[in-house]
């Protein structure tokens, strides 16, 4: 929202500060339900978060600061989209080069993704969705705003707890129920914003 309100001169209201706020305490509590868990997040963990929530942040202003205006149709977009899977691919053997040398990642890792066969189905899957997911997210942002888009994503929240549930029966805890009725109802909060 700040980079919104800095860069695109986004009207600041109190449905956005409330929609932000609750999203935002929404998340502490989820982070405190996960630090009595077994793999609670570490400290340079919730750095990486914080620090790619704010490039994504800065990324969704920047594109639609400086590339959106630029688009005239959707098949612009879907270039847009192609290139930066471009980019992806072009980038990958440096960032696996990276992460193996530095010690982040693990030889065993790639021989896992290599050799067993579900991780293929895992990686088309995941290929797959990303065709799908990266032009929405560009056109929702054409046809929105980065910050609604940004509280749309933090829906994958409680929905990734619902489908938890549907699929394998995992009952949410306290702190996961309370931080997602928050989200959610920060959502509606900035939802609410749109429709003004």
């Amino acid at each position: 929202m700040i980079l919104s309100v800095i860069f695109l001169q986004e009207e600041v209201t109190t449905h956005k500060v409330l929609g932000m706020g609750l999203m935002g305490i929404g998340s502490v509590a989820l982070l405190v339900g996960a630090s009595g868990d077994a793999s609670a997040n570490t400290g340079a963990g919730i750095v990486q978060v914080i620090t790619s929530a704010f490039i994504y942040a800065a990324y969704g202003v920047l594109y639609s600061k400086k590339v959106q205006p630029e688009f005239s149709s959707s098949s612009q977009i879907m270039e847009w989209t192609g290139m930066m899977g471009l980019s992806t691919v072009l980038a990958a053997p440096f960032m696996a080069a990276l992460g193996l040398s530095s010690g982040f990642v693990q030889q065993e890792t790639f021989e896992f993704l290599w050799h067993e066969p579900e991780m293929h189905l895992y990686l088309l899957t995941s290929g797959i969705t990303s065709l799908v997911y990266m032009p929405l997210f560009l056109l929702a942002i054409c046809l929105s705003s980065p910050l609604f888009v940004s509280a749309g994503c933090v829906m994958t929240i409680p929905a990734s707890f619902l489908l938890d549930y549907l699929t394998t029966g995992q009952v949410m805890a306290t702190p996961e129920i309370v931080g997602s009725a928050l989200i959610i109802g920060g959502f509606l909060s900035v939802l609410e914003t749109s429709n003004e």
